[in-house]
């Protein structure tokens, strides 16, 4: 059995990672715990959101004897053609493995993202202001509330799952990539 420890106790994270997992494995045991991402509560560019995701998977790895840590990281990135939303993925293992991917991208309207600037708060927030609906984040997020459910957040984030595994399940491709925890893979 494959044990798996999510750094969070997000719902929508924690069905992802099982999803993605079963996938590759035949028997998987998944459980999601708190962690601190060491990063602000919206983090405003892939790197702040990688870091937020790599702090989350080696703090899930050491909360419990598992053999893969999963940090998934939510956040936003504003670029020359407008503001899109991601989550990064960094999937560690007990041999200092590093895994990383992303989910699909989608465009911030813009009046969330001044709002957003403006309040200094997160678009979980924003988003559960204008529709009303509680936990937003915990459910489909902003991918299911603009796609009307045909790619909901959980989607989202288990295509990042998914991704960062491929680096654990094609090994003969990886060899000579990001290796220990903290190292940055050079071009």
């Amino acid at each position: 059995m494959i044990t798996i420890v999510v750094g969070s106790t997000n719902p929508v994270k924690i069905k992802a990672v099982r999803r993605a997992f079963e996938q590759y494995f035949k028997t998987v045991k998944v459980s999601g715990k708190e962690t601190e991402s060491d990063v602000s509560c919206q983090p405003k560019s892939s790197a702040e959101s990688f870091t937020g995701a790599l702090n989350r998977a080696k703090s899930a790895l050491l909360l419990q004897n598992a053999d893969f840590g999963v940090g998934i990281e939510g956040g936003i990135e504003q670029h020359k053609f407008g503001v899109f939303t991601c989550g990064w993925v960094v999937i560690v293992d007990r041999k200092d493995t590093v895994g990383v991917g992303t989910s699909a991208r989608m465009l911030v309207p813009k009046k969330i993202w001044l709002e957003i600037k403006k309040k200094k708060t997160e678009l979980g927030a924003v988003l559960e202001r204008i529709t009303g609906e509680k936990n937003i984040k915990r459910k489909g997020g902003m991918f299911g509330l603009f796609t009307k459910n045909k790619v909901t957040r959980e989607d989202a984030y288990f295509q990042g799952v998914v991704f960062a595994l491929a680096k654990f399940i094609n090994t003969q491709y990886y060899q000579d990539d990001l290796k220990l925890i903290g190292q940055t893979s050079q071009v």
